[in-house]
């Protein structure tokens, strides 16, 4: 049983740490662009996410599930189609084509020498810059439809 305990507030602690990391650039990007104090955003912040996430929750239940539907898909399950079928892909889309195209070779060189050997970064370099947006691109393509 003690050990249940500690295990329950182990874990509620890192979930309260872990939302001081998800939170801190939004309080930082609001607090330096728009002068707020850090506890108006801090607090404005937790508040719109507790009501998204309860609207999300209410979208799963039974009563609910018919107002917060749309195509035959809750709120939770959009936002989950939406998180791991656009953002995800177009996300890593966006890095391998920054990396491969947009950095100079150079800098990504010096970047990975420290694990990669000149012939195989000249490999790893290829593969970045054109095999794998191919890849990633045919399989969400896949994905979406």
């Amino acid at each position: 049983m003690v050990i249940s305990v500690l295990f329950l507030l182990a874990l509620a602690f890192a979930g309260i740490t872990s939302t001081v990391a998800l939170l801190e650039p939004s309080v930082m990007y609001f607090t330096e662009k728009y002068q707020y104090s850090r506890f108006k955003v801090t607090w404005g912040l937790v508040a719109l996410i507790f009501i998204v996430g309860v609207v999300l929750i209410f979208s799963l239940h039974n009563d609910y599930k018919d107002t917060l539907s749309f195509f035959g898909k809750s709120l939770f399950d959009w936002l989950d189609f939406a998180s791991s079928t656009i953002i995800m892909p177009l996300g890593g889309m966006a890095t391998f084509i920054f990396m491969g195209w947009v950095l100079d070779k150079e800098k990504v060189r010096l970047s990975s020498s420290h694990f990669l050997s000149p012939s195989l970064f000249r490999v790893w370099y290829f593969l970045l810059k054109y095999v794998t947006p191919l890849i990633v691109f045919s399989i969400w393509v896949s994905k979406i439809s």
